[in-house]
């Protein structure tokens, strides 16, 4: 194969590449999530119980909250990594706003994000090991701040 050849082919295939990555998921393609409760303490109210769904590995990570459109109140996803680490949210084919409450390796609460917008390309970042998402404007009306905890382990 001559050089036009090579180049040919590479593009081909690169071209393929960025498609099948950018390419919305069908209902095949979506993952299918553990559900369970997680507790937070130091909220305003008692110890606050809140059903989630578990994005344990990569692929579940990356799709996260996408396609939804509606999440019940009281209800979230948490996001669980091996370690502490910055981590970085974006919206990207989200269609419901979401508050982003990030804890560390000892559930300490480390940050939040409120009200973000729907489909946006914006990365949210914070260190941390989890990441509660929630309907946006959820994590006021639940007290969640700077004196929550997650309570741990989580089983999943």
């Amino acid at each position: 194969m001559n050089v036009r050849g090579l180049c040919a082919a590479g593009i081909s295939a690169l071209v393929i590449w960025l498609w099948l990555l950018m390419k919305p998921a069908t209902a095949q393609d979506l993952e299918h999530f553990a559900s369970g409760e997680i507790e937070l303490v130091g909220t305003t109210s008692e110890n606050l119980f809140i059903k989630v769904e578990f994005a344990i590995d990569e692929a579940q990570r990356r799709q996260g909250l996408m396609y939804r459109e509606e999440l019940p109140a009281r209800t979230g996803m948490l996001f669980i990594y091996e370690g502490e680490g910055m981590r970085a949210f974006w919206m990207k084919n989200t269609l419901i706003p979401l508050d982003m409450v990030f804890f560390d390796r000892a559930g300490k609460f480390v940050s939040l994000q409120r009200d973000v917008p729907p489909l946006t390309l914006t990365p949210r970042r914070s260190t941390a090991q989890y990441v509660l998402e929630l309907n946006a404007g959820e994590a006021e009306k639940l007290g969640i701040g700077p004196e929550t905890r997650l309570v741990l382990p989580v089983e999943h």
